[in-house]
């Protein structure tokens, strides 16, 4: 089953699942791998550009509300042992979107306070990321 927008767009970014096949070229991928989705396709490291902007699940790409999906090997990652795939599908958005306030274009330095707002995934996933990291910060 899939979902469409009106754009014909399959929406949703934030996935995860078992590898049920890989083509002759996968190198890093097998049947059977537990896998997370990157939320852009085609960004691996370094500063947003606008090719890998153009790569965001459920955007410009078909997302993850479907039952199969067909994806490069690079644009998937192992999901973290001892995680449901429910638990796995709030990293690509939530987990980065709050690791990246604290550690990405503007890192976090000692004595600076941080807020977090809500109860949501972002504001839970930011508080686990700033105790994980308050020693650097003390």
């Amino acid at each position: 089953m899939n979902v469409a927008t009106a754009s014909g767009v399959v929406p949703a970014s934030d996935g995860a699942g078992e590898v049920v096949a890989v083509g002759p070229h996968v190198k890093h991928l097998k049947e059977g791998d537990r896998v997370v989705t990157l939320f852009n396709q085609g960004h691996q490291y370094g500063a947003l550009d606008n090719e890998s902007i153009m790569t965001g699940l459920g955007g410009t790409l078909d997302g993850v509300l479907r039952e199969y999906g067909v994806f490069h090997e690079q644009g998937l990652v192992p999901l973290p042992r001892g995680l449901t795939f429910e638990e796995g599908a709030t990293l690509p958005c939530a987990a980065l979107t709050a690791w990246n306030a604290l550690n990405g274009l503007k890192v976090l330095k000692p004595g600076q306070c941080v807020l977090v707002q809500g109860t949501g995934g972002v504001s839970a996933f930011a508080l686990q990321v700033y105790i994980m990291s308050k020693p650097r910060f003390s």
